[in-house]
């Protein structure tokens, strides 16, 4: 045999014997593609050239069968790069929505838990029933003549709460949130939607009507000067001087300035039992918790303003 073609002729027992060149088994062409020629019985050429032929038919046949799966391979990655993409989407997308109202803030505020910063007092008398709390000068954004919904909503874009959108002052500045939300009834001018008043202060002088207002205090030590003034004419900044509230003990359940009304007097009676004097048009409903609290989680408090309250406790 010689060293190129694996075959010849040999000298056997009888005479010399041809033993033909070995050509391996073709397998069969993958679907779709055109069956692969085989080699003619007794070899081509009956020499080495039957092995190149046969070398080049297995080339070809690998060639073809590595296209074939680097087009799936391909197709493969191609699909896992599309779904890479769109989860990486997804998780920006969340991450950024994510900073607005994150997870853990999101789930403790469903039972209640509260993470904005509290409005500062100091408490001048403690009983198991109620506070009597000094409450420093500060700016309030409010809006009257509303429900709670669009109030909220409105206090929310002023102040850029909760939203991908800029805060609708001027110079955009977004405002943390302080609690209690507080709701009250005033003797406010209660402007309309016209769109010639700005910065929420009217340029017309209209007629004070006893309305029911939701009030945001503004946090820190904000002045009038340094709030930002809002674009919507619906939010006006009221300042507010020092005061003294009897603020009762905590209650929960989903309640409104007008379904509390009921507790509210309830309460002034003991305070008047007491020794306070209050002032009962000017109470306060003050809410805790987000439109997403449980109802069985919510803190609600009942607030009036006390006319009384050194003399009464010696301060």
């Amino acid at each position: 045999m010689t060293p190129f073609s694996g075959a010849g002729y040999f000298r056997g027992g009888g005479g010399y014997s041809y033993i033909p060149p070995y050509r391996p088994p073709i397998p069969p062409a993958p679907p779709g593609m055109p069956p692969i020629p085989p080699i003619p019985p007794g070899g081509a050429y009956g020499d080495w050239r039957d092995v190149a032929y046969t070398n080049t038919l297995r080339k070809l046949y690998l060639s073809m069968m590595h296209d074939e799966f680097m087009d799936k391979v391909q197709r493969h990655y191609m699909r896992k790069r599309v779904k890479w993409i769109v989860a990486l989407t997804l998780v920006l997308i969340t991450s950024f929505a994510l900073k607005l109202t994150p997870l853990g803030s999101l789930s403790s505020q469903t039972f209640g838990l509260v993470n904005e910063q509290r409005v500062d007092y100091a408490i001048l008398h403690n009983t198991r029933r109620y506070q009597i709390r000094d409450y420093p000068r500060a700016v309030v954004a409010q809006v009257c003549g509303l429900s709670d919904k669009d109030a909220f909503q409105r206090l929310a874009r002023y102040s850029g709460y909760r939203t991908i959108l800029p805060a609708h002052n001027r110079g955009r500045v977004r405002l943390k949130r302080t609690v209690p939300i507080v709701n009250s009834r005033s003797l406010v001018t209660v402007p309309d939607d016209s769109p010639w008043t700005i910065f929420g202060q009217s340029q017309e002088s209209q007629d004070l009507t006893l309305t029911e207002c939701m009030q945001w205090i503004l946090p820190g030590n904000t002045s009038l000067y340094d709030a930002p003034k809002p674009y919507d004419r619906r939010v006006q900044l009221v300042w507010l001087t020092r005061r003294q509230l009897a603020v009762s003990r905590w209650f929960k359940g989903r309640v409104n300035y007008t379904t509390s009304e009921e507790k509210a007097y309830v309460f002034f009676d003991r305070l008047e039992k007491d020794g306070f004097k209050v002032d009962r048009t000017q109470w306060q409903l003050f809410r805790y918790n987000d439109a997403i609290t449980i109802p069985r989680y919510r803190r609600n408090e009942i607030a009036v303003p006390v006319l009384n309250a050194y003399s009464v406790l010696g301060l």
